[in-house]
């Protein structure tokens, strides 16, 4: 499999559009292409996020060091959301 080329959080640009935003997530398929959801900072007029836009890895050169980042999440035993804070289940 592929090592992905970049880190999340990273600040990157699509070289054809100029597309320019931070890494959000990735993925990688079966048949060895990674692709990256790029989102930019910015915030439609309405106060909501921009929505990210998937770009092939061969397409995206980086723009700087890690530009965002946040702390890992509690999980779960499972993976998922963890339930601190949450009423227990009865």
């Amino acid at each position: 499999m592929n090592e992905f080329f970049s880190e999340m959080g990273e600040g990157v640009r699509d070289q054809v559009t100029g597309y320019r935003g931070i890494i959000g997530a990735r993925i990688q398929y079966l048949t060895g292409c990674n692709q990256y959801l790029v989102r930019q900072r910015k915030l439609k007029k309405d106060g909501k996020p921009e929505d990210g836009e998937w770009f092939d890895e061969n397409k995206l050169e980086r723009t700087g060091g890690k530009t965002f980042i946040l702390k890992p999440m509690k999980t779960n035993i499972s993976g998922g959301p963890s339930l601190d804070g949450y009423p227990e289940k009865k």
